[in-house]
């Protein structure tokens, strides 16, 4: 698993479709139109249980039967038109499966950019839905296709919470989610850096130096040219002991990848509990479960520096 998908592979697609969002500005437009005029209104009577929404793991279908006493629009390719909220909802259930094969299709080339288009298409859906699973966010009767959508509504949950703002001319609640979120991801960019750089940099290095180790051999061969004895064998061990240096550390990223995942599976099921021992993806435990997949790839980019120091210790017994 290590060879094909890197370093904290579940961290990292939770992390990736924490971020989709609804592609087509078309239907965004309506949904966010829909949920300022028709859901908030069914939370505020009481149409729609806040507590249930805020802990649903599957918000969609909450939002099926609004009052059809309110209106909102649906846009087409010539002209913007004006429904009741049920007909809407109709409208964009029936335009919703094209936009998740969409997200789905562009998470695919995204988390497996070595494998071919078909073949990342075939694999992504398992592996969204894997990632959930082992992670305790979500459980087996949860598709890809529900855990996009999840991820989806409810980023366009909170872009209608912020958008709001310009609607009614609140500039103070303007500024306080423009504020939240340049904070969230000030430390979010923080977090992944300092990941990304012992990620990135450490693969390079090994590369590096078993590339110097193998084309010195010819050199090697000829400095044991000009020994003998005991000071062969010395010359010998040294340049055997750099080789096994170097080829102990995609094992040992293989071993901290795994410990590591088995940790954030209990960290990550933690963060999305929803109380009475159930875990979910919902408007409460959203924000705690990507800052925990995202500070558990930091930590575990700390850690893998340490991989070249321990290779060296086990090397030197």
């Amino acid at each position: 698993t290590y060879e094909k998908s890197g370093r904290m592979f579940g961290n990292r697609l939770i992390r990736s479709t924490s971020k989709v969002v609804f592609q087509d500005p078309n239907f965004r437009t309506d949904l966010i139109n829909f949920i300022h005029n028709c859901t908030m209104y069914d939370l505020i009577d009481g149409t729609i249980g806040p507590a249930a929404f805020s802990s649903s793991g599957d918000v969609w279908p909450l939002m099926a039967t609004p009052n059809p006493a309110r209106f909102s629009t649906i846009t087409t390719s010539s002209a913007i038109n004006v429904d009741t909220c049920p007909n809407v909802y109709a409208n964009l259930d029936g335009r919703l499966p094209a936009q998740i094969t969409k997200i789905q299709g562009r998470l695919a080339f995204q988390l497996n950019p070595t494998l071919p288009g078909v073949a990342a298409a075939a694999v992504i859906a398992p592996q969204i839905q894997q990632a959930y699973i082992k992670n305790n966010i979500a459980d087996a009767s949860a598709t890809a296709a529900d855990l996009i959508r999840q991820n989806a509504m409810l980023n366009a949950i909170n872009d209608t919470s912020t958008i709001i703002g310009q609607k009614v001319n609140d500039p103070a609640a303007m500024m306080l989610a423009v504020g939240r979120a340049q904070a969230v991801a000030q430390q979010n960019a923080a977090w992944i850096n300092n990941g990304k750089v012992a990620e990135q940099a450490l693969p390079v290095f090994r590369n590096v130096i078993e590339a110097l180790t193998y084309a010195l051999f010819p050199l090697m061969v000829l400095l044991l040219l000009l020994t003998s004895g005991r000071e062969t064998m010395l010359a010998f061990k040294g340049y055997a002991t750099v080789l096994i240096w170097i080829q102990l550390w995609p094992p040992l990223y293989a071993v901290m990848n795994y410990m590591a995942s088995i940790y954030a599976a209990y960290d990550l099921a933690a963060a999305a509990d929803i109380g009475g021992g159930a875990q979910a993806l919902s408007l409460q435990t959203a924000s705690t479960i990507y800052s925990g997949a995202i500070s558990g790839e930091a930590v575990v980019g700390y850690l893998a520096i340490s991989i070249p120091v321990i290779a060296w210790a086990a090397v030197k017994r």
